[in-house]
């Protein structure tokens, strides 16, 4: 890993930690925010906060993604757990909210870099035999 490669990874990290850190926070001490929706918009976000397991859920998950950012510990796993949320990000804003789609488009394309940085960890998810499988075979 190259000088630039490495501090570009390093602060994309913490970037990323302190975002997700500050969403689950807020997801968890402050109400949802009081928002003008309307249309399909609002019938989905008053489901999501009806539904009070699915925000605390969310907010519990992209604190402990955002932790585990900072503290450098598990960075691939941590990558995993919050991917789901920045893709509902990108998805609920492409599809049902056009307004906002920045911020999920930003946080997706940080993420992606990351990723290929620690793609070695990721490289057993995608092959069609494991480790354990070919030492049997042996």
């Amino acid at each position: 890993m190259n000088f630039h490669h490495r501090y570009a990874v390093t602060t994309i990290r913490i970037l990323l930690g302190l975002a997700f850190l500050a969403l689950g926070l807020m997801g968890l001490f402050a109400a949802p925010p009081e928002q003008a929706l309307t249309g399909t918009a609002k019938i989905v976000f008053d489901g999501i906060v009806a539904a009070k397991f699915i925000f605390l859920a969310q907010s519990v998950f992209l604190g402990i993604a955002g932790a585990l950012l900072l503290i450098n510990r598990a960075t691939p796993f941590s990558l995993i757990i919050a991917a789901p949320f920045v893709v509902g990000w990108i998805l609920y804003h492409a599809f049902v909210m056009a307004a906002g789609w920045q911020g999920g488009a930003i946080a997706g394309a940080l993420m992606a870099y990351l990723a290929s940085a620690w793609w070695s960890a990721y490289k057993p998810l995608f092959s069609s035999v494991s480790n354990a499988q070919e030492k049997r075979t042996k």
